[in-house]
């Protein structure tokens, strides 16, 4: 399950952040918005707004991860993925993702997935 929250994406050298904010149901697996073109992205960083923090819990086992789309390229990239345990919690407040290279991005998913043979 999953809560609001917001991404900032930016850009290397001054360091400008743009805020987007989205809002989802509470328990998904997976979740995409697509927004207007933000260019030349090499970083983004997931807060937590002043209603509180959105993470994911695990009834089993499994992994989350965080895609974002790329209009330079027409496709969906996995940028961020992290395991976890059965019965765990976790927070992204303060996630910090590096591109390894500038990106025009036009829309982010999150995503979780059991490692469960059956999904």
């Amino acid at each position: 399950s999953s809560g609001g929250n917001v991404v900032r994406l930016s850009s290397s050298g001054g360091r400008e952040y743009i805020s987007y904010a989205w809002t989802s149901e509470s328990s998904f697996r997976e979740y995409s918005v697509y927004m207007d073109t933000v260019s030349d992205v090499d970083e983004i960083v997931i807060v937590c707004d002043d209603d509180g923090c959105g993470g994911a819990f695990a009834s089993g086992a499994g992994m989350i991860s965080f895609e974002v789309y790329s209009s330079s390229f027409g496709r969906w990239s996995k940028v961020w993925q992290s395991s976890l345990g059965e019965g765990t919690s976790y927070s992204f407040s303060g996630v910090s993702i590096g591109l390894s290279s500038k990106t025009d991005i036009s829309g982010v998913r999150l995503s979780s997935s059991s490692s469960s043979s059956d999904g």
